[in-house]
């Protein structure tokens, strides 16, 4: 990245029309679904990467059953270490918070960047889950069939950081 430095800080109330947007451009709409569960972004908690005052990505989490979950991670600047500097956040949140097993996400079979980036950070591919898109259309019906390649949009694929 050139110029600023990359600083990574908690989402704000004056990030939230950011948070919206940036979510419903990426999603369709601010509610996400993954692994069966109807997540709503406008409330979840969260960071953000900055370069200098520019919002560069945002990553989201929930937590629950002792783990923590990446519910959605966006990068605005490929290959500027965005995405890799918000989950070593999110890996550095969960071990502040202690008690949690493991930090986990889920992408969908066709988002061959994000797994190939998944694996090149030391995420490990723990579970493929089969149809689950298909369940997760009973939720959020706009979620479409093939993507702007053509291709099907089926699976939910399960990455995992280990605590």
């Amino acid at each position: 990245m050139t110029g600023a430095q990359l600083c990574i800080r908690p989402v704000g109330a004056d990030d939230t029309d950011y948070v919206i947007n940036l979510v419903t451009e990426h999603f369709g709409s601010t509610q996400v679904v993954s692994r069966g569960r109807l997540h709503d972004c406008e409330t979840l908690k969260g960071f953000l990467a900055m370069a200098g005052t520019r919002r560069v990505g945002l990553v989201q989490i929930a937590i629950r059953d002792g783990e923590l979950e990446v519910v959605t991670l966006v990068s605005e600047l490929d290959g500027a270490g965005v995405g890799r500097g918000l989950l070593e956040r999110v890996v550095a949140e969960a071990r502040h918070l202690g008690g949690l097993s493991r930090c986990w996400l889920s992408t969908t079979n066709n988002n061959h960047n994000a797994i190939n980036f998944y694996r090149h950070i030391g995420w490990v591919q723990c579970a493929t889950h089969l149809g689950a898109v298909d369940e997760a259309r009973k939720l959020k019906p706009e979620i479409p069939l093939t993507d702007d390649r053509g291709i099907e949009i089926r699976d939910e694929l399960e990455f995992e950081w280990k605590l």
